[in-house]
């Protein structure tokens, strides 16, 4: 799957949720309104990847180059990337350190053992993407084996890998395509 393909099937469903949810009772939608911001430019992407030095991950980087600089999405909306802030704090360039042998021995446990517990809060390798609220979140892998991929943490410092129904790690489209594709379900939001 394209990430172009992916996305252009994002915003359809973005705004078929848009046209289901007037009143914003999906849970977050109250905070970000279905807004997008605007996407940032190449030169932008390029100067925070200098500084933080790192790669984006691809699906992220597109992303922000062709979709949004966060706004609607996941929990209470997509943290938005700051261009010119300070990034020698967020430490991306040092791999996360938990690997994919770790991430699937998780996945493949039962759904209430589904995590990590006893990391640091502050994990290295990583971007925070979204709050859930009650101390739970999303963020994104960007150095080390799992680069790419969406993580959890939850509201005990409990970690654990964003998966879909066969139990495959996803990254950052899949995770959103998945919040829509719940979102869109029927019943999901409330008629009136």
């Amino acid at each position: 799957m394209s990430a172009h393909a992916a996305l252009a099937r994002i915003a359809d469903k973005l705004a078929a949720l848009r046209r289901a949810d007037p009143r914003l009772e999906v849970y977050g939608a109250s905070s970000h309104r279905y807004h997008l911001n605007p996407p940032l430019s190449e030169r932008e992407v390029l100067a925070f990847e200098e500084r933080a030095r790192v790669t984006i991950p691809e699906e992220y980087r597109v992303y922000l180059l062709e979709f949004a600089n966060g706004g609607a999405g996941p929990d209470n909306g997509v943290f938005p990337l700051d261009p010119s802030g300070d990034v020698a704090a967020s430490r991306l360039d040092e791999p996360f350190p938990i690997p994919t042998d770790l991430a699937r021995q998780v996945i493949s446990r039962p759904q209430r053992q589904r995590f990590l517990e006893g990391l640091a809060e502050d994990l290295p390798g990583c971007l925070d993407l979204t709050d859930g609220g009650c101390g739970i979140g999303a963020f994104l892998v960007f150095s080390g084996e799992q680069r790419g991929i969406v993580w959890y943490w939850g509201a005990h410092n409990e970690l654990y890998p964003a998966a879909n129904d066969t139990g495959e790690q996803i990254g950052f489209l899949a995770w959103y395509e998945e919040w829509l594709d719940r979102r869109l379900a029927p019943g999901a939001v409330r008629r009136c």
